[in-house]
Order: C-alpha cells, then structure tokens, then sequence
C-alpha cells in the first residue's frame, strides 16, 4: 500500500487539530484604578487585568477567598472591588484568579498598603527644670509613612525633627512648646502641646528636692519623733512616781474616824502621845506600847503636834 505525500500532510494536520490547545489567558494582574495612594477612610478599587477571554473571576485576601460586603463591592464580572471607605485592616496581599472553559491563571500577589496619620501625637519629655539642665523633647506618632515633625515655642518656629533638646535651659526656654506631626501622603497634620518651666535652684519644688535634702528631712522629722517619744515617756514616768509617793504618804499618816480627841505629846525625842478622851486607839501606823495611853508614831519618826484629828472608840482590852 502506498501512500501519497500529500496524504501523509493530511494526517499529520488531522493530528495536530487532535491535540488540546494551549491556555488562552495570560498576563493576569492587579493594578490600581487611580495613581492615588490608599489612603485611610478614602475610596479605593482595584482591577484584575488578563490577556484572552475571560469568564469569570475570583478575588483573595492574604490566600483566602474575598468576599462581598458593606464595605467590599465587586463589579458585575468580578473584573474589579471597590473599597468604600479603605480602611487599615484592608491591608493585605491581595492576588485575582481569572478562568475560562479551558484553565485558570492565578495573579501575582499585590500587597495593599494603607497610608495614614498622623494619629495620637503626644511629647514626652519634663514639666519643669532647673536653670542650666538638659532638657530633652520627643514627639511621636502613628504614620504612615513616618511623619515629619516641626517644634514651635510660643508660636515661633524653632527646629524640626523628632526629638527638640535645650543643652543648659535658661528662664527664656520656658514657655509654651508645641509639636506639629504631618504627612504628606495623606496630607494631614496634628500637634500637640507641652508647657516647659524653668526656675532657679532656690525655687526648686518640693516635688523636685534631691535625694540628699530628702534623706536630710526625714532624718530632722524622725530624730523629733523620736526626742517627744522620749520626752513623753519620761512625764509619763515622773508622775507615776509621783502618784507612788502621794500614796505612800497617805498610807503612813493616820485615817481614823470616830469621836473627835486631843492627844498631847509626852516625849519630844521618843514621840509618845496619850490621849484624853479616849485611852486606847487602833491605827496600823501607830505601835502599841506597854501603856495603852501610850502611841508611838512609826511614819518617818515625824511628832504630831497639837492637832485635831478623829478616832474610831474602842475597848481598853487588845
């Protein structure tokens, strides 16, 4: 059997018109409708791009498939999503899968970034100096890009940058400070304020004393804690004794009660009294004799003389 070139051509066309074509899609990729930069709170939309013909689309956020929602609108083919506003957490890789009856091609990743700021500006830095110390002022941010910052005192520019620093302060840095934070992307600026005060050494605030004057005044306050603690004890202590003895005296001297006598001394030496009215009496400060008239006053060997004093009546027998 033979057969014809022209035969041969035939077949070999038949069998590459067998063969499954190749893609029809290519160069799928996300490119920004606008130049403008996605700025916070603003609108922003993407479009998904492809060579070939396309019939559908699909959207993914960090590998993971986006969705529609209040904020998220996709045109009718999915060729586009529109953010309304953008928002910070819409930061992401975003990537767009593009399909036909025959295959799919999948976008490289678009990374999303958020412009934004500056937000919660604020200075750290001292309230209040000495004359002659360092003084350092830092201002801060949230940016997006990183902001620029510029430092006024009482409305006057003086410096720019993110730290303002007063080698030695004199009584003429002290003022009204104020740090202006702006980016440019976003073309938005904030500032904040910070009141500085600068005094003499004598006019040093309590809230300011060195740790030296401190450990001077604590050591004043307790030693005079201390000197009243003593002082107090010792008044305290004084008059207890002074009770003490009121008490021994009252012991020693004579409380009788009864009818009231006179007694005369006998003997001025010994101290022996007899009584008139009565010829005995009973008192623990007194010893008996062998003469019952006689009593003899044991209290310091002190002689009573000529006085008043009341007795309680009792029998001669003891």
């Amino acid at each position: 059997m033979k057969i014809s070139v022209r035969g041969i051509c035939i077949i070999f066309s038949l069998f590459l018109n067998a063969q499954p074509s190749s893609a029809s899609i290519s160069d799928v990729r996300i490119v920004q409708e606008t130049s403008a930069p996605a700025i916070d709170k603003g609108l922003f939309k993407l479009i998904c791009k492809a060579e070939g013909t396309v019939n559908s689309r699909l959207w993914l956020k960090d590998s993971r498939f986006l969705s529609t929602s209040s904020r998220l609108i996709f045109s009718k083919n999915n060729e586009t999503v529109s953010f309304s506003p953008v928002l910070q957490s819409d930061e992401a890789s975003y990537q767009c899968a593009a399909s036909d009856t025959n295959s799919s091609v999948t976008s490289a990743k678009y990374r999303l970034n958020i412009k934004y700021g500056p937000q919660q500006v604020s200075i750290t830095g001292p309230d209040c100096v000495a004359v002659g110390q360092l003084v350092t002022f830092t201002c801060s941010a949230l940016c997006h890009p990183v902001c620029e910052y510029k430092w006024y005192l009482n409305g006057r520019e003086k410096a720019m940058g993110e730290s303002y620093i007063i080698g030695q302060a004199r009584p003429v840095d002290g003022g009204r400070y104020t740090c202006v934070a702006s980016n440019k992307m976003t073309s938005q600026t904030r500032d904040v304020i910070k009141n500085l005060s600068v005094i003499e050494q004598s006019e040093t605030p309590a809230s300011e004393l060195s740790s030296s004057q401190m450990s001077i005044i604590v050591t004043v306050v307790l030693g005079i804690l201390v000197v009243s603690a003593l002082v107090l004890t010792y008044h305290g202590y004084k008059r207890k004794w002074k009770r003490k003895r009121n008490s021994q005296k009252n012991r020693a001297n004579p409380v009788v009660s009864g009818t009231n006598t006179s007694f005369t001394k006998i003997n001025e030496d010994s101290g022996h009294f007899t009584s008139k009215n009565y010829p005995t009496a009973r008192n623990p400060a007194w010893n008996k004799t062998k003469d019952a008239t006689q009593w003899k006053l044991l209290y310091e060997h002190k002689l009573v003389k000529n006085i008043m004093i009341f007795i309680e009546p009792i029998s001669n027998s003891f």
